[in-house]
Formats: structure tokens, C-alpha cells, sequence
């Protein structure tokens, strides 16, 4: 019984933390596009829901570049 608690709790928390929290993953995805890393290799960890997509990642990039510009 306490292992169907414990599995059950930890993908409600798993869930809620993915809704509210995205700084790790734009860190991840930051990190990999200064690393020049391929499309393919972002696809493969989009599937692991590690990183967001190559585009987005790209897409946020390019708004801390306009910010930083601003300032």
C-alpha cells in the first residue's frame, strides 16, 4: 500500500512542477544551443521532456539578446 502512495504522490508532484517551474528545462536548452547541438538531439530529449524545442529554445535566446540590447 505504501508503494502505490508513494508512485501516485510522486507523479501528481512530478505533474504540478512541470506546470509551475520551467527554469531548469530554459537553462538545459540555453546550455545546448551554446553547445551547437543538432536538431535530432533536441528531439531526442523533447521525447525524455528534458528540453523544450530547438526553435523555442532559439526563440528565447534571441528575446534575452533583444532584452540585453535594450539595456
Amino acid at each position: 500500500m505504501v508503494k502505490w502512495v508513494y508512485t501516485i504522490t510522486s507523479i501528481i508532484c512530478v505533474s504540478r512542477v512541470k506546470k509551475r517551474s520551467n527554469f531548469f528545462i530554459l537553462l538545459v536548452d540555453i546550455y545546448l544551443i551554446g553547445s551547437s547541438i543538432k536538431r535530432r538531439v533536441f528531439k531526442t530529449l523533447l521525447g525524455f521532456k528534458l528540453c523544450y524545442s530547438y526553435y523555442l529554445a532559439n526563440y528565447i535566446i534571441g528575446s534575452i539578446a533583444e532584452e540585453v540590447e535594450v539595456c
